[in-house]
């Protein structure tokens, strides 16, 4: 875990916010306000969407601590051995074919970062870091069953957050020395159902330019805690997919399986997660040995 000391010495004074907090503001500030000002535990609606979205979510989980236990060492045989699912074999499979981590760096993952910014403790859940001679890869591993449109994965509060505090953070890692630009920083999104296609979006100066304002503006936002300051979403289709429907409205939402497709790959966005379910871990792996694939 990195900036652990800021984190023991000035977390328990100041609000923590990681994408999560951000996502489920913009999906709707009242949601957010009930999540992670209140914290209310609400249960999801009985209804088929919701199975989907649960179920999704479970094989998500699933399939990233395969990888993890990949990076760290397993074999590759060993796990696939231990996978009944067919979508699960699948991804595995599509994981050492297209292995998207580069031969000569040494990788990371599952790794919490932090940093203190705007008077606020901003927090990553990073998948996998690939660090290179001369460049620094984010990984993310998605099994959504879409690829994401590049323009919105690059404005998207996971990508914005993840670099940003990657530039705060690059020099905690023992193995990269100096400084960098944010043009050294790179996310990789890889689709697990896509595995020959990732997404690579390139930070750079004017990106992190503004990013310091726009975390600043979100610290502003986010920093209240009277319900008056969240107001519910005005965009009724995000209600029929949130948990909180039945707080808010009393019944369930009638379903619209037209958008069921826009919502179901809640991995996409993560609107559709607990507080602090992203949460990964934080573990450093050893150096990546892939011969035992």
């Amino acid at each position: 875990m990195y900036n652990a000391e800021e984190k023991t010495k000035r977390g328990s004074l100041m609000k923590q916010f990681s994408q999560t907090q951000i996502q489920d503001y913009l999906f709707c500030p009242r949601r957010y306000f009930l999540s992670h000002i209140q914290k209310i535990t609400w249960p999801e609606p009985v209804s088929p969407s919701f199975e989907k979205i649960e179920e999704s979510n479970r094989q998500g989980k699933a399939f990233h601590l395969f990888i993890n236990r990949l990076i760290q060492g397993v074999s590759y045989k060993e796990l696939i051995s231990q996978v009944y699912e067919t979508d699960l074999n699948q991804w595995l499979k599509n994981f050492k074919k297209y292995n998207p981590l580069p031969d000569n760096a040494k990788i990371f993952s599952e790794i919490e970062i932090s940093a203190i910014f705007a008077e606020i403790l901003w927090i990553g859940y990073m998948d996998a870091v690939a660090f290179l001679p001369d460049k620094i890869q984010i990984f993310d591993w998605k099994t959504s069953r879409r690829v994401g449109d590049p323009k919105v994965l690059l404005n998207s509060p996971q990508t914005r957050l993840y670099c940003f505090l990657m530039m705060q953070n690059h020099q905690n890692f023992l193995n990269f020395s100096g400084n960098i630009s944010p043009d050294q920083i790179e996310m990789v999104y890889w689709y697990a159902r896509f595995p020959s296609d990732p997404i690579h979006l390139q930070y750079s100066a004017e990106l992190y330019d503004k990013d310091l304002f726009y975390f600043k503006d979100m610290a502003e936002k986010l920093c209240y805690d009277d319900r008056a300051n969240y107001p519910q979403t005005l965009q009724q289709n995000n209600c029929r997919f949130c948990r909180f429907q039945t707080f808010c409205f009393k019944e369930t939402l009638l379903e619209d399986e037209s958008l069921e497709d826009e919502f179901l790959d809640s991995e996409l966005f993560g609107f559709f997660q607990q507080p602090d379910q992203d949460i990964a871990g934080g573990s450093e792996s050893a150096q990546k040995n892939f011969e035992s694939f």
